[in-house]
């Protein structure tokens, strides 16, 4: 039904020419050169008509209209921007670009440059302005999409909206000629009688969720001494991440990021994203510094159309105050035979003194008064094979390490039978 409202070409090229002449062109530009400029790209991505008692149908894509002329109005992805034109067979093209309107009667937008009308993409709201560009006879031709701040727009449901679907809600208004134009036939309750609405190809910016980061005490410092920040990449288009950008710094303003990284990186909507901030000395480019400092992390995430987050804040975290110990030791002899006594040696380096020593050893007993927390004991293995040895060492501020790492790497002795006894005698 909508589409056998809509005219040909030719008749569209024909009211175009009476509308002017009864209503006065207040342009410059020709009829011919408003045609030329209607084209519209392939990207245009709003379609459907909107009512008016006044003035009948408006079309915001030839898709809709019909026609070979090639027009639309597209929202930007990135900034919701509105450009391209509507088309009413009653009135002529209804711009959406400034170099066509001039500057808005008032705010939004009235300040010279950039759009006219913007959709939010965050509160889904449409704000700004339309204009006609055939307008004469005391009818400045402009069109208001209903916001809060328009008085005649009191009700919650004449606010103009794109909901989550790609449906135009509410209304707009222009003085004189146009009056109320509904957005979507809900609005009014007539969807029964004919079932029109604007619709709109939008997409929604994803976010980054779930954000987390190891303290000291769940970091590894004492292998690779770094924190791990994790988050979650979500997007209610289902549009995989592209690419992130994470900052980190210890000045909440983010002015001198330490670590500044932008990496393209393909994650489905519900995947999770991490990366790991080393910490070192001496300083270094895109790594942290010790001293317990503390740092605030930030992450931006972008969909496959290129479309970004805003950034969004992690808590702050603090790194360690110094290294943690560098834990070794040797052992001698270290293929001892069972029951002979071992001497360990610590040779634990740190950058404060080692204050503790924990000895974890299978199949031994101390010797010589030494312990299982004696720096460097003396032991004997009450078993042959292979034993493995670690040691774990505690400096004066707690920082504990093991002598290779946390996952209790080992170093092996292997521990034989002692050889028999035997003395040489005479022949008998």
């Amino acid at each position: 039904m909508l589409r056998q409202r809509a005219e040909s070409l030719a008749l569209i090229l024909t009211v175009i020419l009476l509308v002017v002449g009864v209503l006065g062109y207040s342009g410059t530009d020709s009829i011919k050169e408003h045609l030329y400029s209607a084209k519209a790209a392939v990207s245009d991505n709003v379609s459907g008509y909107a009512w008016s008692e006044n003035i009948g149908w408006i079309s915001f894509n030839n898709t809709s209209g019909g026609g070979g002329t090639n027009y639309g109005v597209k929202i930007d992805a990135l900034s919701g921007d509105f450009s391209g034109y509507a088309w009413s067979e009653n009135i002529g093209w209804i711009s959406f670009n400034r170099v066509d309107t001039g500057d808005p009667p008032s705010a939004p937008f009235n300040d010279g440059s950039g759009p006219i009308a913007r959709y939010n993409l965050t509160t889904r709201e449409i704000t700004g302005w339309a204009r006609v560009l055939a307008n004469g006879n005391g009818w400045d031709g402009w069109i208001r999409f209903c916001d809060s701040s328009v008085p005649k727009c009191s009700a919650a449901n004449q606010i103009a909206k794109i909901d989550t679907s790609g449906d135009w809600q509410g209304w707009a208004w222009s003085d004189i000629v146009a009056g109320w134009i509904n957005l979507n036939c809900a609005s009014q309750g007539n969807c029964g009688v004919s079932n029109y609405k604007v619709q709109a190809v939008t997409n929604r910016a994803p976010i980054a969720t779930n954000l987390s980061v190891t303290s000291i005490a769940d970091s590894n410092y004492c292998t690779v001494p770094s924190h791990k920040l994790s988050w979650t990449y979500s997007d209610q288009d289902n549009n995989p991440e592209s690419k992130f950008q994470l900052q980190i710094d210890n000045n909440n303003d983010f002015s001198s990021p330490e670590i500044d990284r932008t990496i393209n990186l393909i994650v489905e909507s519900g995947d999770n994203n991490s990366q790991q901030a080393q910490v070192s000395v001496p300083v270094m480019a895109d790594k942290l510094t010790y001293g317990e400092i503390t740092y605030y992390w930030r992450v931006k995430v972008w969909d496959s159309h290129s479309l970004s987050s805003s950034w969004i804040n992690g808590a702050s975290f603090k790194t360690a105050k110094h290294a943690f110990p560098v834990v070794n030791f040797k052992a001698f002899p270290v293929n001892p035979s069972m029951n002979e006594v071992v001497q360990l040696t610590d040779l634990t380096t740190g950058v404060v003194a080692i204050t503790s020593w924990t000895w974890i050893i299978p199949d031994v007993a101390y010797q010589d008064n030494t312990t299982v927390n004696s720096q460097n004991p003396k032991v004997k293995f009450t078993a042959t094979g292979t034993k493995n040895i670690n040691l774990a060492a505690t400096d004066i501020d707690g920082y504990q390490c093991f002598n290779t790492d946390t996952s209790f790497s080992l170093q092996n002795i292997k521990v034989k039978l002692r050889l028999p006894g035997w003395e040489e005698t005479g022949n008998q």
